[in-house]
């Protein structure tokens, strides 16, 4: 791992579901992530609120941006 930032970490949070349960501590979830992979040299992007499909889109349409990372997250 020689770059820095070292790689790329897209965090998806989702807190509020049609069919399921409000997801409680979804918020603090995402906030100990963004925190670990920051301490980890890792460039964060959060996502929240997103349903699958717009998330998947997203990431299909992030163009050739992971190739600049040693590692590429998709959480």
């Amino acid at each position: 791992m020689t770059s820095d930032p070292r790689g790329l970490a897209v965090i998806i949070s989702n807190q509020y579901f049609i069919r399921l349960k409000t997801r409680e501590g979804a918020e603090c979830d995402l906030k100990m992530l963004c925190s670990l992979f920051t301490q980890l040299k890792f460039k964060v992007e959060k996502l929240e609120g997103l349903s699958a499909e717009v998330s998947l889109m997203r990431f299909s349409c992030n163009g050739g941006s992971f190739l600049t990372y040693d590692y590429y997250l998709y959480l």
